[in-house]
């Protein structure tokens, strides 16, 4: 079993960020993005299912022909292999 406190691992300080893996199992990685104002991460394409779950704030999520805003504790799922964009306005 593990366990993360959430509050204890957001840095959201600089320009870049830096995604943290919370757990890395055959099949299944889950990280932790912290994203200011601005920032977007490009992922071409997954390798598996990818659930998206916004903590603080909202993203715009581009995965398909329209853009989807995804606002504080809001869950979204993305097909495998499918690419897509995440954006913090």
């Amino acid at each position: 079993m593990q366990t993360h406190n959430l509050n204890a691992l957001i840095e959201c300080g600089g320009e870049k960020f830096s995604p943290k893996v919370l757990m890395e199992e055959p099949g299944y990685r889950m990280l932790l993005l912290c994203m200011r104002a601005g920032q977007l991460v490009r992922e071409p394409a997954s390798r598996g299912l990818v659930t998206i779950h916004s903590i603080l704030g909202h993203i715009t999520l581009f995965a398909g022909y329209f853009p989807e805003e995804v606002n504080a504790w809001q869950v979204i799922c993305i097909a495998s292999g499918a690419s897509h964009r995440i954006e913090r306005i």
